[in-house]
């Protein structure tokens, strides 16, 4: 069984992370076993990687039919969520219904349930010097662990503090079944 425990950001939301060798995969992988598939910076980073991770395209209208299904999905799971937004529950919804409005934490969340996909985050790993990281990702939350799909169902986003990319894993980083 893998070791796991939630990390809370500042808002409070909960992301599982999975320890070193568990079984919901990799902690820390190389860069090089992921190709970055860049995404426009329009406030609708988040929507569009995900969008383009699930085949339905980065395009806008992709991106805010998905936001729109995540919306509403928060709105139903209001006791689940509400207390670890920053706003009043309404005024949260009515900004984050707005097309230019950043997704975070508690989107993440509701993406993985309206997508019924495992929704893993990297982020660049140990900084060498000022300019250039240590060619490591680490995997700061996941989220959807809980549905127990292959790794190859995982719709694997890089956070760079301010901006969603979609990381597509290359071929010969993916596991094989051993079944």
């Amino acid at each position: 069984v893998a070791a796991s425990w939630a990390m809370l950001n500042s808002k409070g939301s909960a992301a599982s992370v999975v320890a070193p060798g568990g079984s919901a995969g990799p902690f820390t992988r190389p860069a090089s076993d992921f190709a970055v598939q860049r995404i426009g910076a329009d406030g609708r980073c988040l929507f569009r990687a995900l969008s383009a991770g699930t085949g339905t395209g980065d395009e806008a209208s992709a991106a805010d039919s998905l936001r729109a299904a995540v919306v509403a999905e928060l709105r139903k799971r209001r006791e689940e969520v509400e207390w670890f937004l920053e706003l009043p529950f309404e005024d949260y919804l009515r900004r984050m219904a707005q097309s230019a409005t950043w997704g975070g934490e508690p989107e993440l969340l509701m993406a993985s349930k309206v997508l019924h996909r495992p929704l893993w985050v990297w982020m660049p790993g140990e900084l060498v010097d000022r300019n250039r990281h240590s060619g490591r990702l680490v995997r700061t939350a996941s989220y959807g662990d809980e549905l127990g799909m292959e790794e190859s169902t995982v719709v694997h986003l890089r956070y760079t503090g301010g901006h969603y990319e979609l990381l597509l894993p290359k071929e010969s980083s993916v596991p094989r079944s051993r079944l």
